[in-house]
């Protein structure tokens, strides 16, 4: 077609959609106007669809070995930034003496200090990242204690037959207080 004809393919386009429209005015049936059907929602809770439920799914078997990190060997990352101090002192203090071949149970008291950074409860799955590590409860850790209760803010440690509630960073837990009174 040529370009002359476009103007007038142009006009006889709009003159056909305005008698279709002044057709469609002039033969829609009278009366009431067509009601439209609503859903009402009977509870106040979304539910994702199914793919959405299958991706959980997916990753939720996933995540332990994503976050896992001892199986390979990083690079030591600065947490300082976040108000986490690493103090090998103590971890020094018990290597001298068990070079002296003492006895650790009367010198050595059961040590509780660990650095909580995170606590993540999702229903019946319960993580934490304690000392930089990602662990699920009743995971090992590698002093010998084990991960008993998982609760917000807070994780119950066994160790040696004591157990001690290992509360969150106090940074931490001082930004998220500021946030909820905001």
């Amino acid at each position: 077609m040529k370009k002359k004809y476009y103007g007038l393919l142009a006009v006889s386009m709009a003159a056909a959609s305005v008698f279709v429209s002044f057709a469609y005015a002039m033969l829609a049936p009278r009366g009431n106007p067509a009601e439209v059907f609503r859903l009402v929602n009977t509870q106040n809770t979304s539910v994702p669809g199914p793919a959405v439920v299958r991706e959980f799914m997916r990753l939720e078997r996933t995540l332990k070995d994503i976050s896992d990190m001892s199986k390979s060997d990083p690079a030591p990352v600065d947490l300082s930034l976040f108000g986490y101090n690493v103090s090998s002192s103590s971890d020094e203090a018990l290597m001298e003496k068990m070079s002296l071949g003492s006895d650790l149970s009367e010198q050595i008291p059961i040590s509780f200090t660990y650095a909580l950074s995170l606590t993540f409860l999702a229903g019946d799955n319960r993580f934490c990242i304690l000392d930089g590590s990602f662990y699920d409860e009743g995971d090992l850790l590698p002093d010998s204690g084990s991960i008993k209760k998982i609760e917000t803010n807070k994780v119950l440690i066994e160790k040696q037959g004591i157990e001690k509630w290992v509360f969150l960073a106090p940074a931490l837990s001082t930004e998220k207080n500021e946030a909820t009174q905001k």
